[in-house]
Parts: C-alpha cells; sequence; structure tokens
C-alpha cells in the first residue's frame, strides 16, 4: 500500500498539530472561558469530534484532558463522563450512518 503525501493531507496534519498544539498551551485560558452550561457543550463536542473518524482519526482526548479535567473539578465527574461518552457516541455512530447511507440502496 503506498500513501501519497498531497498537499490536502498536509494542510490536514498541519492543521491537527496546530489544533493540539492550541488546546495545550492554552487549557487554562479555555477552562476559564466555559463555565456552566457552555461547559458541558463543549465536553458533548469534545467527545464528538475526537471520534468523527469518518475522514481521519484525531486523537483528541489525549490533548484535551486537561480542559476535560479541569472542568470536571467544577461541574463533577460523573455528569462530565456522561456528557462525552455521549458526544463519543454519536461521533462514532457517524461511520456507521456514513456507510449505511453511502451504499446508495440502504440494505
Amino acid at each position: 500500500m503506498v500513501v501519497r503525501i498531497t498537499p490536502m493531507r498536509i494542510a490536514l496534519v498541519a492543521i491537527l498539530i496546530g489544533i493540539s498544539v492550541v488546546l495545550l498551551l492554552a487549557d487554562e485560558f479555555f477552562t476559564r472561558i466555559f463555565r456552566g452550561a457552555p461547559s458541558l457543550l463543549a465536553i458533548v463536542g469534545v467527545g464528538f469530534f475526537s471520534n468523527l473518524t469518518i475522514f481521519l482519526p484525531v486523537p483528541a482526548t489525549g490533548v484535551a484532558m486537561p480542559f476535560i479535567v479541569g472542568i470536571a473539578g467544577r461541574e463533577g465527574l460523573v455528569l462530565v463522563a456522561a456528557l462525552y461518552a455521549f458526544g463519543s457516541a454519536v461521533g462514532e455512530s457517524s461511520g456507521y450512518v456514513w456507510g449505511r447511507t453511502s451504499r446508495g440502496n440502504g440494505n
């Protein structure tokens, strides 16, 4: 199997590295910004996007973990874990839905 290096793949890798660096360096900033309901929606979003692996796997869980732990300290571990699990389940289901709908006849 030969993997071709294309400008699009280079751009995607650069974007993922950039997002990872921003999340690692600015976890305190994001933890202060997201308080209350926005922080809980952010947890669902992080779970969703870290498991949305239709085109490219994203190892966002390890990078976003300081952000998640900061919110869990304020909002409660059980609530944050349940919301992250919900976002993860929906994100993982996206590959299944994509596959089922792209078959043409739906069987």
